[in-house]
Order: structure tokens, then sequence, then C-alpha cells
């Protein structure tokens, strides 16, 4: 579950809708970087933190709430390949994904073309990492 405030409803939906005799499927939260950060932190803490979760998993979905670029997409794929996950062993899911973004979801709710409308969702207050123009 990437930008776990986003993306929470998503996972936990998914989670339970997925359940098997009783367990929900785990969800482990992954934090990413704004658009105007660096993202190596945010690389280096899932990988101290995926460890204890590396092998346990034969599938791994990843869930985001808004891919604008592809970029984090991009360092998780890359980060679960160190961790020996194979691309057709991760299924990426996005509730809104930019036509341009430069890695594609596996499933997405719906398009958005970021050269003609940007993304923000309907609860979003000002918040200083995105410009808002």
């Amino acid at each position: 579950m990437a930008s776990p405030d986003y993306s929470a409803t998503v996972a936990m939906h998914l989670a339970h809708s997925w359940s098997v005799q009783g367990e929900i499927i785990p969800i482990i939260p992954i934090d990413v970087a704004y658009p105007d950060e660096p993202t190596t932190k945010y690389i280096e803490k899932f990988k101290h933190d995926f460890e204890w979760h590396a092998k346990k998993y034969q599938h791994i979905v990843c869930i985001e709430a808004g891919i604008i670029r592809g970029g984090n997409w991009n360092w998780m794929l890359q980060s679960l390949a160190d961790f020996g996950y194979n691309r057709s062993n991760i299924t990426l899911v996005a509730m809104l994904e930019n036509i341009h973004a430069t890695v594609k979801s596996d499933y997405v709710a719906e398009y958005f073309d970021n050269d003609v409308e940007e993304l923000m969702f309907y609860f979003e207050r000002f918040n200083k990492h995105w410009p808002i123009y």
C-alpha cells in the first residue's frame, strides 16, 4: 500500500475481499516521496522494512491511489526485483493514472491526462508539496 494516507481504503477493501478462511491478506504500508523530495531515504526505508516480509509471499499486489509520473512504481519494482521478485509476480493497482506515466499499472480504475488536468482528490486541502495552478 503506497502512500498510505491515500490508498489505505482501497488496500483494506481488497485485503478483506481476498481473505481466505478468515485470514485477511497482510497490508504493508510504503511511504513514498512527494514530487519535490528525493526518493533515496524512502527506498532505503522500504528495503529495511520489507526485509522481514521478503520471501514470505509468492505474489505481491502494490496499490497506489494516484500515479502521476510512475516514478514510485519504478523504484518499488526495482526494489522488489532486488528481493528476487519477478515482474510477473507483482500486480500494480491504481485508482487514478496519468496516461503519460512511465510505468503502467496492471489495473486502473480511471485514467487522466496530466497535460489537461492535475490529479487532486476531492478531500485534499492545501499541501505545500503540491503546486496548484
